[in-house]
C-alpha cells in the first residue's frame, strides 16, 4: 500500500512539473450568489448556491474546443414565512454537460455555450406550531447556458448564466442563475 501511495505521488509530482504537458482535465467550482427556481405558478429567489465540476477538454481546430463535464450542482434554498406556517425550498442536481467553447487566439479569453441533460430533485418542507411535513421528488430535466471566461496555464476565471428545466412529479420545475467560478487545469 506504501508502495503504491508513493508511485502515485511520484506520478503527481511528475505532471505537476511537467510544464509542456497538456492540461486537458479540471476541476471546478462555481458560486451562484442568488437563483430563481419556478415551481409551476410559484416563483422563489433562493440563497447561495454552488456547483462542482470535473470535466475533460478536447481541442478541436480553429479555436474551438469541446468540454465534457459531470457537474453537481446546489442550487441553494429559500424559507418563507406566513402566519406561523413556513416552507423550505431545497434544489440540487447531477448532469452531463456538453461546452462547446471559441477560445479567441491565445489572448486566454473564451465564449462557450452549455447543454446538459441530469436528474435533479427539490426537497419542500413546511413547519408550523404542530411538527413538519417534508417532501422530495427528482426528475430528469435539461440545462442550458451562456459562459465568458479567461484560461490562463493552470487557472480559469468565469462568468456565466445558466437554466434548469425539469419535470419533477408533474411539477414543472425551472432554476436559473447567475454564476461565477475557477477551474483548475491538470
Amino acid at each position: 500500500m506504501k508502495k503504491a501511495a508513493l508511485i502515485g505521488l511520484s506520478l503527481l509530482a511528475f505532471g505537476a512539473n511537467a510544464s509542456d504537458a497538456p492540461r486537458d482535465f479540471y476541476v471546478g467550482l462555481n458560486l451562484r450568489p442568488t437563483g430563481t427556481i419556478d415551481i409551476d405558478a410559484l416563483s422563489q429567489d433562493l440563497d447561495l448556491g454552488a456547483s462542482f465540476a470535473f470535466g475533460k477538454r478536447f481541442d478541436l481546430d480553429g479555436g474551438w474546443l469541446i468540454d465534457g463535464e459531470i457537474e453537481y450542482l446546489y442550487m441553494g434554498s429559500n424559507t418563507m414565512s406566513n402566519n406561523g406556517l413556513s416552507m423550505e425550498t431545497t434544489g440540487s442536481g447531477l448532469s452531463l454537460n456538453v461546452k462547446p467553447t471559441y477560445k479567441f487566439s491565445d489572448s486566454g479569453l473564451y465564449l462557450a455555450g452549455l447543454v446538459g441533460v441530469g436528474s435533479y430533485s427539490v426537497e419542500l418542507e413546511v413547519r408550523d406550531d404542530q411538527g413538519s411535513i417534508k417532501a422530495e421528488d427528482d426528475g430528469l430535466g435539461f440545462t442550458y447556458g451562456l459562459e465568458a471566461g479567461y484560461d490562463a496555464n493552470r487557472f480559469g476565471l468565469a462568468l456565466g448564466y445558466k437554466n434548469v428545466a425539469a419535470d419533477i412529479d408533474s411539477l414543472s420545475v425551472d432554476y436559473s442563475s447567475f454564476y461565477f467560478g475557477a477551474k483548475y487545469k491538470f
